[in-house]
C-alpha cells in the first residue's frame, strides 16, 4: 500500500467527470482502494474519492462518524476511524427524503477549512463492491466486526442498471439469460416481456454481451423478474410494488382461490429440485434456472390467472427452500445455530413464514424482526450496532 498525494482546490482533475469503472475485480482497482484507504487514515478524513489522489474514476471509501458535527473546526481534532469502513465503486445515489439537513463538513482537498452543508436527510446507495458485484441475496456468517459470506443467489446482468429496479421486465430478461443462455431473446417469454422488437433486442443485447449492465445478487429484483415473467407487474410505480403484487398473488393461490388449475406447489419436479446450489469461489451459489424454466415454459402454455397465481406461490417455495437449504448447509461448515432474518424480502409474510418453519424443523433457532422493520430501518439499526461495538473494540468493523 502506497499514500498517495492528495489534489487541492483548483486542481483540474477535480472539475472533471469521473468515468465509471470498467472492471472493479481488476487488481489494479483493489490496489487503488487499499492505497485510499492508507492515504485517507493517514490524513485524518472521514472518505475520500478517487479523483482527490488524482485517478478520475468512480471509486470513494468512506468511514462517516455516528454524527454530522455541529460545531466549528478544532484545529486538534483528529479524526476517529472506528465506524464501518465502505468502499463504493460505481456508486449509484437515491435520495429517499429530501429535507435539507445541515452540518459542519471538511474536505480534505481544502485543508484547514471546514464549511456548513446542507444534504438531503436520508438517501440510499449502491455500488460495486472490489468482487465487481452488489451484493444482496447473502448468506453470511457473522458478529458485529466481522463476516464470511458463506453463500449468494446468483448474480443477475440487470441492463441499464438502476433503471431495472423500475423497469421489471429487465429483471425478467436477466432471469431468462441465466436459464436459457444466448438463445433466450427468441424464446416466447422474451416477447411477452418486451413486445416492441427494437427494444427487446437492445436489452437483450446488453445482457448478452454484459454492457451497461449492474450485476447484482439482490433478491428484490428476482421478485421484479418473477413478477414481470408472469404478467403480474411490468413497471414498479413505487419501491417493491412487483414484490407486494406477487406476494399477493401468491396468498390468493394458497387460500385455495385458484385450486384445481393442476401446477405444482412443491419445489421440485418429479425428484428434481427447481434449484441448485453451486459452487464459486468457496462460496455457495444459489441458482434458481430450473424454476425460471418452468415458470417461462407454463407460462407461456397458458395464459389463465389461476396458473400464475400458482406459479407465484410455486416461486415463494423453491426460494424459501432454497435458500433454507443452503443456510443449513452454512450452519453445519461454521457451526452456528442461530440465524437471523433480515432484509426487504423478510417483509413478505408468505415467504417469512415459510423459511422460518424450514429452519425451525432443522434445529435452528431463528430471529425475525418484532421492533424494528426487516428493511432499510432494521438494516440501519444493524449499521448503528456494528459501529457501536467497532468503537468499543477499536476495530474498523466488518
Amino acid at each position: 500500500m502506497a499514500i498517495l498525494k492528495i489534489a487541492r482546490m483548483g486542481h483540474p482533475v477535480l472539475s472533471r467527470i469521473a468515468a465509471p469503472v470498467t472492471d472493479p475485480t481488476a487488481p489494479e482497482i483493489k490496489r487503488l482502494v487499499a492505497d485510499m484507504i492508507e492515504t485517507m487514515e493517514d490524513a485524518q478524513g472521514a472518505g475520500l474519492a478517487a479523483p482527490q489522489v488524482h485517478v478520475p474514476l468512480r471509486v470513494v471509501v468512506f468511514q462517516a462518524p455516528g454524527e454530522r458535527s455541529k460545531g466549528g473546526l478544532d484545529e486538534n481534532e483528529s479524526f476517529d476511524h472506528t465506524a464501518p469502513l465502505t468502499v463504493l465503486i460505481n456508486p449509484v445515489i437515491e435520495v429517499v427524503d429530501a429535507t435539507p439537513e445541515g452540518g459542519w463538513e471538511g474536505c480534505l482537498s481544502v485543508p484547514g477549512l471546514r464549511g456548513w452543508v446542507e444534504r438531503a436527510r436520508h438517501i440510499r446507495y449502491a455500488g460495486y463492491g472490489t468482487d465487481g458485484t452488489i451484493w444482496g441475496g447473502e448468506i453470511l456468517a457473522a458478529d458485529l466486526l466481522d463476516f464470511d459470506r458463506m453463500a449468494h443467489l446468483r448474480p443477475l446482468r440487470l441492463p441499464g442498471g438502476d433503471a431495472a429496479a423500475r423497469d421489471t421486465a429487465r429483471c425478467g430478461l436477466a432471469l431468462l439469460y441465466q436459464a436459457l443462455g444466448d438463445d433466450f431473446a427468441g424464446h416466447p417469454a422474451a416477447r411477452m416481456l418486451v413486445p416492441d422488437d427494437a427494444r427487446r433486442t437492445m436489452l437483450c443485447r446488453m445482457i448478452r454481451s454484459n454492457v451497461c449492465c449492474a450485476t447484482s445478487s439482490g433478491a428484490g429484483r428476482v421478485f421484479d423478474g418473477v413478477a414481470a415473467l408472469l404478467g403480474i407487474c411490468r413497471h414498479n410505480h413505487f419501491e417493491a410494488q412487483a414484490a407486494m403484487a406477487l406476494e399477493a398473488a401468491a396468498h390468493r393461490a394458497a387460500s385455495g382461490q385458484f385450486s384445481g388449475c393442476g401446477c405444482r406447489t412443491r419445489a421440485s419436479v418429479g425428484s428434481e429440485a427447481l434449484f441448485e446450489l453451486g459452487t464459486q469461489g468457496g462460496c455457495r451459489v444459489i441458482d434458481l434456472s430450473r424454476l425460471i424454466r418452468v415458470i417461462a415454459e407454463s407460462r407461456c402454455a397458458a395464459e389463465s390467472a389461476a396458473r400464475s397465481e400458482e406459479l407465484a406461490l410455486l416461486f415463494h417455495e423453491t426460494l424459501a427452500q432454497a435458500l433454507a437449504t443452503a443456510a443449513l448447509e452454512a450452519s453445519q461448515r461454521s457451526g452456528i445455530r442461530t440465524i437471523g432474518l433480515s432484509g426487504g424480502v423478510f417483509c413478505n409474510v408468505i415467504f417469512t413464514r415459510r423459511i422460518t418453519a424450514l429452519l425451525e424443523a432443522s434445529g435452528m433457532r431463528v430471529l425475525r424482526h418484532c421492533r424494528v422493520p426487516a428493511n432499510d430501518g432494521g438494516l440501519s439499526l444493524g449499521q448503528a450496532a456494528i459501529a457501536a461495538a467497532a468503537t468499543a473494540t477499536g476495530s474498523k468493523g466488518a
